[in-house]
């Protein structure tokens, strides 16, 4: 037997990454410090030229940011904590 089924969404909510993070948080000082404006240019020719724009998200910088930072954050736990 096939009936309906009645849906009630609840309105969305704004949420900001930028309101999420505090200002005093290690990786937005690791942001302010490290350059990582030649990312681009390197991983540029493993992209499409044409097709759907992505999103704003430079999901390179972001993969970089990480890679190079786990050592840092390493050095930043022990130095906090030991």
């Amino acid at each position: 037997m096939m009936g309906m089924k009645e849906r009630s969404f609840a309105p969305l909510t704004h949420v900001s990454l930028e309101e999420l993070v505090p200002q005093n948080h290690f990786y937005r000082y690791l942001e302010s410090k490290l350059d990582l404006s030649f990312v681009r240019s390197f991983v540029q020719e493993s992209y499409a030229g044409l097709g759907r724009p992505s999103i704003v998200v430079n999901w390179a910088n972001i993969r970089m940011q990480i890679l190079a930072s786990g050592p840092l954050v390493r050095i930043f736990i022990q130095k906090t904590f030991w």
